[in-house]
């Protein structure tokens, strides 16, 4: 097993990370407009998560 720096991990684990699309599920929705609000565009700038995984991840059983 070799020794990973943090950020070699997180590549590895997180392949699409830095690449413009959601680390989740691949969609290329992330433009600011794409977001529901501010805090949904500060969440992208730390997970790259998309709108939609952003709802699936936060969703609680009263929002369904």
């Amino acid at each position: 097993m070799r020794d990973l720096s943090l950020d070699e991990m997180l590549k590895e684990l997180f392949p699409k990370k830095g690449t413009g699309v959601c680390v989740i599920c691949g969609s290329d929705k992330t433009k600011p407009e794409d977001f529901d609000s501010d805090i949904a565009r500060k969440e992208w700038g730390i997970s790259e998560m998309c709108q939609n995984c952003q709802n699936k991840a936060f969703s609680t059983e009263e929002d369904e």
